[in-house]
């Protein structure tokens, strides 16, 4: 996250709760890891067959 003032932060969601990181370092790699993720995740079509496949094999 960016702010007319002061510094750049990064968000990181978990359980039960998310992390706000302002470490520069952590901010400067944030948008790398982001963009890795990104480009690694599969379509929403995708995603929803791969659960709709998984819950299946799960509970059959």
């Amino acid at each position: 996250m960016s702010f007319d003032e002061g510094a750049d932060v990064v968000h990181v969601d978990g359980f039960p709760q998310g992390l706000l990181l302002a470490e520069p370092d952590h901010v400067a790699e944030a948008p790398e890891a982001y963009d890795l993720l990104t480009a690694m995740a599969c379509s929403p079509d995708e995603s929803a067959d791969l659960i709709d496949s998984t819950a299946k094999d799960h509970y059959s």
